[in-house]
């Protein structure tokens, strides 16, 4: 019976340790296409500026993925992370977050960075 217990207790630790991990590499996996996708929105405003003349929203903010999408002509899917973007002054700043951390890319920014 001894034996038992400490299999089925070795078990359990090990199931936590990779519940853990997995949850780890997700949030990582996660944090890597946000990291993306802000590129491409950087990208994106870059071509928007040489098309209107300022950066994507004009003097607002926007935190709906869909506008984001459709003004700057990209297809980036949300998949649970929420994107925002705001203008002032001659530049713009996009972020994308979920579950408690959130990566962000300015114009000043060679890429986006996750914090």
């Amino acid at each position: 019976m001894t034996e038992l217990t400490l299999v089925v207790i070795t078990i359990g630790a090990m199931v936590a340790l990779g519940v853990t991990q997995y949850q780890n590499v997700i949030k990582e996996a996660r944090q890597k296409t946000a990291k993306l996708n802000l590129n491409f929105i950087k990208a994106a405003q870059d071509i928007y500026l040489d098309e209107n003349g300022f950066y994507y929203p004009n003097g607002a903010a926007v935190n709906n993925i869909g506008v984001i999408n459709a003004n700057l002509k990209l297809g980036i899917i949300a998949d649970g992370t929420t994107y925002s973007c705001s203008t002032g002054a001659g530049s713009y700043t996009c972020q994308a977050s979920r579950d408690g951390w959130s990566c962000k890319i300015t114009k000043s920014l060679a890429e986006a960075t996750c914090p």
